[in-house]
């Protein structure tokens, strides 16, 4: 029994031997065409892919604007920036000019502040102001001895408080470096600053100081260097002995830390000096 293969031709009873041998020859007219679709789909897959790309080169050519806007806000930041730069060099120098305004704004101050201390000192040295230190109490009175027998009326007057007294005490407080001269009578609370147009002046059995009439005994407050003072007025020879104050125990002398004395309360107005016109 013969087997035939799929490539062989299996001839049909009552056909010819050669149309038998011919037979698979015929067969190859119709090949296999599968690869024409594996190629067709590839070509697709690459034009869809060209097609993209093409697209997309396309797209971002007509976004060029996106490109040129960022390079105009480069350019516009570069500006500011630049601006803010200058604006802080301005800053800066406004900033100098403030300062230097400020300084002289300052140092007018402290002038200003200085002029004012200045001109209170010269008050308060001109008796205008009340001021307050340490310094001497002193009290005068009349003579609390009895006056010795067959003694004349002058010589009985000495046993009294006079003007000279008065005067001699604030000159030599003065001399001795008083910085604030005060005086009040019997009742000792109403002082008055004594100033360079004050002077006690003894009407009948009263003082008048700056106008005010006063009576003994005077309490006269002295604010200056205490020890100094008081070694100037107890000095050998000095205003006490030779008025002979200590003596007949007419004055009585305490140190204080702390005297107050009142501003001058007189009038000050000048009827005939004037004040010397400055050079021109």
């Amino acid at each position: 029994m013969a087997i035939s293969t799929a490539d062989e031709a299996i001839p049909s009873p009552g056909m010819p031997e050669d149309a038998a041998s011919a037979a698979p020859a015929a067969r190859h007219h119709y090949p296999d065409q599968s690869w024409v679709w594996y190629v067709t789909a590839l070509s697709l897959a690459l034009g869809v892919m060209l097609a993209l790309a093409v697209r997309t080169t396309a797209h971002m050519n007509s976004a060029g604007f996106a490109y040129a806007r960022l390079g105009v806000s480069s350019a516009v930041v570069g500006a500011w920036r630049e601006q803010s730069v200058q604006q802080q060099q301005q800053l800066a120098e406004l900033n100098n000019k403030l300062r230097d305004y400020e300084g002289r704004i300052d140092e007018r101050i402290k002038s200003v502040e200085g002029l004012k201390k200045e001109f209170m000192l010269f008050k308060a040295a001109a008796g205008l102001v009340g001021v307050e230190g340490p310094g001497l109490k002193i009290v005068l009175r009349d003579s609390p001895k009895d006056p010795l027998p067959n003694l004349d009326p002058e010589q009985l007057s000495s046993y009294m408080i006079h003007d000279q007294d008065l005067n001699g005490l604030l000159n030599e407080l003065k001399a001795a470096g008083a910085e604030a001269l005060a005086i009040a009578g019997a009742d000792g609370k109403e002082f008055q600053r004594i100033v360079a147009m004050s002077s006690a002046r003894c009407v009948g059995p009263t003082a008048v100081v700056n106008g005010v009439s006063l009576s003994a005994p005077y309490t006269i407050l002295a604010i200056g260097n205490a020890r100094n003072l008081r070694r100037a007025l107890e000095m050998p020879n000095g205003f006490i002995q030779t008025r002979g104050l200590d003596v007949l125990q007419m004055i009585v002398i305490e140190e204080d830390t702390k005297l107050a004395l009142p501003e001058y309360s007189g009038s000050l107005s000048l009827k005939h000096a004037r004040p010397t016109p400055a050079d021109e």
